[in-house]
């Protein structure tokens, strides 16, 4: 019999028990069963095989990376990340330091059944971390991105971009409006493996408990489940094994990294790699090209320099909050001083 198809059975009641031993040991199911006291009419259908879902433990030395994260079930299928919009480096590591609004968020996944939880600031680093870690379990197929923008940083919108158009020669993700999102620190198969494993379930602004919660809950659901414009469900681990992969550390600060140098740094990249020819790539970003006999900056690099001046900016907005009264001493105009003038 066909797993869609169904047949109908007339019986004598009193075969009951014995019709539904039959059609247990044939792998069926009665469906619909109608009659009376002597005779019985039943709807006999296939029993729809339940594919096995698969699960595999993550690496040996899961999670990869550390950071400011807490860590729940290995065999979840969600991972969550929680957006956090403060001035970078105003806050210690500690997990006590961050504002409670965030931490409550940070936990609830946790508590409901998700595999990692934690905060995101930078659009470089930080998102490296969070590659390091997926890539190193299988099981996570789900990424769950929630919490205000970060200011400046758009780290949010960052994964986004890379999630949807990877990143290009000069390992910039494409399409992100962040002012550094250089990914310089992780090989190129951990960010393509990352686009492959996860969906992202795009929360960027929520900041409601009750709706990370009901995201995290629907990913791990054996049938499609309804979530605003998903449907989601585990689809169990992916289907190569984890990569075991870390941090390089070859470029420490991206953030300080200039639009212009960057092939410079991408070439030396590739050459300390090894598995890869070391891109010919023209100087398209160089201070230099003469037009008219006069030296022009082309539009790509005044674009960047933009950028760099508008990060420069809101850092130092966020210095003076944090210090209003130094900040005001420092801005306060300095009194004139009348020089005695002597006349010989």
């Amino acid at each position: 019999m066909a797993v869609d198809s169904a047949i109908e059975v007339m019986f004598y009641a009193p075969l009951q028990e014995t019709m539904e031993k039959i059609v247990a040991a044939e792998n069926c199911e009665i469906v619909q069963l109608d009659g009376d006291a002597e005779t019985l009419k039943a709807t006999i259908k296939k029993k729809v095989p339940v594919a096995e879902m698969l699960k595999v433990p993550p690496i040996v030395d899961y999670p990869a990376e550390e950071g400011c994260f807490l860590r729940g079930n290995d065999y979840s299928p969600v991972a969550v990340v929680v957006l956090l919009n403060a001035p970078y480096g105003t806050l210690p590591p500690e997990v006590q330091s961050i504002p409670p609004e965030i931490e409550k968020l940070v936990r609830v996944p946790i508590e409901t059944g998700a595999a990692l939880s934690g905060t995101l600031q930078t659009e470089n680093i930080g998102i490296e971390k969070i590659i390091c870690n997926v890539v190193g379990n299988p099981n996570v197929r789900y990424l769950v991105l929630c919490g205000e923008e970060v200011a400046g940083h758009q780290a949010g919108s960052a994964v986004k971009a890379l999630l949807v158009n990877g990143i290009n020669e000069e390992r910039t993700i494409i399409g992100s409006q962040a002012v550094t999102p250089y990914l310089f620190n992780i090989s190129l198969e951990a960010i393509e493996r990352f686009r492959k494993q996860v969906t992202l379930v795009d929360l960027i602004g929520e900041m409601d408990p009750q709706v990370l919660l009901k995201a995290v809950w629907s990913c791990y659901q054996e049938e499609p489940t309804a979530f605003k414009e998903h449907m989601l469900r585990d689809p169990g681990a992916y289907c190569e094994t984890g990569i075991a992969t870390r941090l390089t550390g070859r470029v420490a600060h991206p953030e300080a990294v200039e639009g212009w140098e960057l092939d410079d740094v991408v070439k030396k990249i590739e050459a300390e790699e090894g598995d890869m020819p070391v891109k010919e790539v023209a100087d398209k970003a160089r201070v230099g090209k003469r037009v008219e006999g006069k030296e022009a900056i082309e539009p790509g690099l005044l674009s960047l320099l933009k950028k760099r001046l508008i990060k420069v900016s809101e850092e130092l907005a966020d210095i003076a909050k944090l210090l209003p009264e130094e900040a005001e001493a420092a801005l306060a105009p300095v009194p004139e001083v009348e020089e005695e003038v002597k006349v010989a």
